[in-house]
């Protein structure tokens, strides 16, 4: 019954939080954006949503999910077998292997560092992980022309985007990205970096979702700042 509460409300446009919002945005413009064949790229797949919405709006496209905490990943390869690629490791901006913090009784707050859980009592562990670079699994796995790529990392967003350098030069995907106070702050990442990442690097813009979506101004770096610091908005795309 909540599920469906949600989907009504959703449908009108109404959100029970931030992060429902972000959903159905990003989903539209999956819709919007993706054709048949499109080609996508999920960092941090953790149960599979956004997989599942891969696989519906581009069915003929060739997608590749990573994911860090083994029984997640366990779990993304039985249930993807036969239509997206799982890779059990982590996204960063080199090779081998990694520190990283489990949250066990709230996975989706997992990274390669501790953050700020919200006034959560959480039940970490630290293990290793694999690691690679984007770059480096998409030449191995011979994937050409990504068209899309979500990041959700908890902080480490930079530090996957700097290993992605070649693959954001070459094919200009778009990048749905979190970057957040009390996630990105643990890794010394500041607003400025990553949009200059974007903009000086890939001659890329930055919009919120919804500004995206509605054709509007991409932000100034002050834009972006702000609304890292006043928290307003922490999810954007890259284009």
């Amino acid at each position: 019954m909540k599920q469906f509460i949600k989907k009504c409300l959703t449908a009108l446009g109404i959100y029970i939080s931030k992060n429902q919002k972000y959903d159905a945005l990003l989903e539209k413009i999956l819709e919007r954006k993706l054709d048949d064949s499109s080609n996508c790229v999920d960092v941090g797949s953790h149960k599979g949503e956004i997989l599942d919405l891969f696989i519906k709006y581009a069915p003929n496209g060739k997608h590749i999910g990573f994911e860090p905490i083994p029984h997640l990943a366990k779990s993304l390869k039985k249930n993807y077998a036969n239509s997206v690629i799982i890779k059990d490791c982590g996204l960063s901006n080199e090779c081998g292997q990694k520190e990283f913090t489990h949250v066990k009784n709230a996975e989706a707050f997992s990274g390669f560092k501790e953050r700020d859980y919200q006034n959560r009592q959480v039940d970490l562990e630290t293990i290793t992980v694999e690691i690679s670079t984007l770059d480096q699994t998409l030449s191995d796995e011979k994937i050409t022309q990504v068209a899309l790529i979500k990041i959700d990392v908890e902080g480490a967003e930079l530090e996957v985007l700097e290993g992605a350098l070649n693959t954001m030069k070459a094919d200009k995907p778009l990048v749905i990205f979190e970057h957040g106070k009390g996630a990105a702050d643990f890794y010394s990442t500041s607003p400025s970096e990553v949009f200059d990442f974007f903009s000086k690097r890939c001659n890329m813009s930055i919009s919120t979702l919804e500004e995206y979506l509605d054709n509007k101004d991409s932000l100034s770096k002050q834009d972006f700042e702000n609304h890292f610091e006043s928290g307003s908005e922490y999810y954007f795309i890259g284009h």
